[in-house]
């Protein structure tokens, strides 16, 4: 009797989504597996469905996938995967935040370039401010007429 009212649960888990923060311009899969397949999966993003398409894959054993290419920042946000059987609905969201790449500082072009930053980088060395007064004595400054 037990055995045959377990097969009348709503569908459920094994593995569920996970958050992940990935770089712009990388991909994304988003994966989780069910303890049995369920009827019906369906993924959406911020609450609205994704239309089915290559990028989303459900096989025979349980294991539902979502993937993203080139991903840009505005693709952040909750991802859930919603399964039904005539049981009962159940679902799991996944947070996806999308890093900016970083942007690195401008190379020096050629060598010329970069014996310049090298040279600049040695004339003013802390050792040169070790010298200098720690204070000056004010100085009166007087408008000057012109004389014409």
């Amino acid at each position: 009797h037990v055995q045959q009212s377990a097969g009348r649960l709503p569908p459920s888990f094994k593995i569920p989504l996970t958050n992940q923060e990935v770089t712009e311009g990388k991909s994304v899969v988003l994966h989780c597996e069910l303890n049995k397949p369920a009827a019906s999966v369906e993924w959406r993003r911020g609450g609205e469905p994704l239309k089915n398409g290559d990028n989303i894959k459900t096989t025979d054993n349980g294991e539902c996938t979502l993937a993203i290419k080139n991903l840009i920042s505005s693709d952040s946000g909750i991802y859930t995967c919603e399964v039904v059987n005539k049981f009962g609905v159940t679902s799991y969201n996944g947070n996806i935040t999308v890093a900016q790449t970083a942007q690195l500082a401008p190379v020096a072009q050629n060598e010329e370039q970069m014996a310049f930053i090298v040279l600049l980088s040695t004339v003013s060395s802390p050792s040169d401010y070790d010298t200098a007064p720690d204070m000056m004595e004010p100085v009166e400054i007087s408008p000057v007429t012109p004389r014409y």
